[in-house]
């Protein structure tokens, strides 16, 4: 049994498209001809992929999984054919996902730093919540990731990278009445509305787990943003409570119109880096963009961490 990388083109688009008759029309085939390649694949590998019905066509277990995999070996081959070209063409090419508190400071500023050095590298930057940045770095959809580390991660397929290191701040406006109190505690704040990332991101678990440790929930009364710039006008114009990476608020500099708190006490610190596919070949701008964003940290007065090669 041997499979084509044209069949499991077919069979991706087919699903995607959710049906035989939207994806022949994309892959520019006749009907029959898509429905004898997916039948064909059915009996290379002896079992059912999709189910057809009233409203379409759905992946079975068995094609969930082909899907899955599929999905990532057309993504890896059009990566290599890509790279060949851009190899004779002088000009490469990396693709990045990172959680929204990130891409404004450092890496902005990293590929501003790199598009200015005069060589041929083009980045794409895909902002994701924290808890979908990995699932789509393991669905291929980008190269690298840059989030929060996690050392569970490595025994799952992933290699890790610490690059820097961050303490989320809580953040009012430089008007705001805490600021009055010389001492504010948790619950000086449930009388205010807070603005945080939706749930489950990593943020929010810090802030909550925080309260808790000292036998507080996070108040109702919430705006959900994932956006720092949102975030920042929003606090600007309001009395609400916002919480914020340090790093973000550092490149603000003086003339910033909130200013970080300390509630009962600091959050805890959280680890930054860099995250890849393990098995899976780097492409040849990763480490140029590696030692320009630790540059670009250092600069910003962010505590960085050198990554052994």
């Amino acid at each position: 049994m041997q499979m084509e990388s044209r069949e499991l083109k077919y069979f991706v688009e087919t699903i995607e498209l959710g049906g035989i008759t939207k994806a022949s029309r994309s892959l520019n085939i006749t009907q029959p001809a898509l429905s004898k390649t997916i039948s064909n694949l059915e009996k290379k590998l002896k079992c059912i992929l999709l189910e057809r019905g009233r409203f379409g066509i759905r992946p079975t277990e068995f094609g969930e999984a082909l899907y899955l995999r599929s999905k990532s070996i057309i993504t890896e081959l059009q990566r290599a054919e890509t790279a060949l070209k851009e190899m004779t063409g002088g000009t490469s090419s990396l693709s990045v996902g990172a959680l929204p508190s990130l891409s404004i400071t450092p890496v902005a500023e990293t590929i501003l730093n790199l598009v200015s050095s005069k060589q041929k590298i083009r980045v794409q930057l895909i902002e994701k919540p924290s808890v979908d940045l990995i699932p789509a770095l393991r669905r291929g959809e980008f190269e690298v990731a840059l989030s929060t580390l996690n050392q569970s991660h490595q025994l799952n397929g992933l290699v890790e990278t610490t690059l820097f290191y961050d303490r989320p701040t809580i953040v009012v406006s430089k008007n705001h009445p805490l600021l009055n109190q010389t001492r504010i505690s948790i619950r000086d704040t449930l009388k205010y509305g807070w603005i945080l990332p939706r749930q489950g991101a990593q943020h929010r678990v810090i802030l909550e787990n925080h309260f808790k440790k000292f036998g507080y929930s996070i108040p109702q009364e919430i705006i959900e943003s994932q956006s720092v710039t949102f975030t920042q006008a929003l606090l600007t114009a309001s009395d609400f409570i916002g919480i914020l990476p340090n790093h973000s608020i550092q490149s603000w500099g003086p003339n910033q119109s909130t200013c970080p708190i300390n509630v009962c006490s600091p959050l805890p610190e959280r680890t930054i880096g860099m995250i890849h596919r393990a098995g899976h070949a780097l492409p040849l701008p990763f480490k140029t963009f590696l030692e320009m964003l630790l540059r670009t940290c250092e600069g910003l007065g962010i505590r960085t961490h050198e990554p052994h090669q």
